[in-house]
C-alpha cells in the first residue's frame, strides 16, 4: 500500500529534483568549509549514466520482479510534493515486471489526499482484508 509515495525510478527523480531546484539561490560559501562539494555533484543531469551499474543497483526498480504480493497505490492529482507521475509511472512498471497492481487517482486531492479520505482509506481496508485475511466480498 503507498500512498502519495515518491516511487519513480532514480533517473526520473533526480531528474525532476535537479529541475525543480536548479533556479535556487546560490549559498554564500563558508571560507571554513572544507567539506568535499559532493552535493553539488547531485545537480548534474548526467550523473546517473557516468555510473549506470550503480545507480541501477540501488534503484528499487531493478528489483519490481521480486515483489511477493499485490500492491495497491493512491495519489491526488494535485499533490505540490510529489508528482502523480511517479506513482503512475511505478504502477506501469510494476504491471510490465508481471506483479499485480491497482491505481486510484484522485482527481484534484493534495498529497494527503484529504478530499478523499474515506474512499482511499476504504479501498485500503478492502485491500488487506482480500489479500491479507483472504476475505473476499
Amino acid at each position: 500500500m503507498i500512498w502519495a509515495g515518491v516511487t519513480a525510478p532514480y533517473p526520473v527523480t533526480i531528474a525532476r529534483w535537479v529541475q525543480r531546484w536548479s533556479n535556487r539561490p546560490t549559498p554564500t560559501p563558508d571560507p571554513e568549509d572544507t567539506a568535499d562539494d559532493w552535493d553539488d555533484e547531485l545537480w548534474r543531469l548526467d550523473i546517473i549514466e557516468e555510473n549506470r551499474v550503480f545507480w541501477d543497483a540501488i534503484d528499487p526498480f531493478t528489483y519490481l520482479d521480486e515483489i511477493s504480493g499485490p500492491v495497491q497505490i493512491h495519489h491526488g492529482t494535485a499533490d505540490e510534493s510529489v508528482p502523480v507521475e511517479y506513482s503512475e509511472i511505478l504502477h506501469r512498471s510494476l504491471e510490465e515486471a508481471g506483479q499485480a497492481s491497482e491505481l486510484y487517482i484522485y482527481e484534484g486531492d493534495n498529497h494527503n489526499i484529504s478530499s478523499n479520505f474515506g474512499t482511499a482509506a476504504r479501498r485500503s481496508v478492502e485491500f488487506f482484508d482480500v489479500h491479507l485475511k483472504g476475505i473476499d466480498e
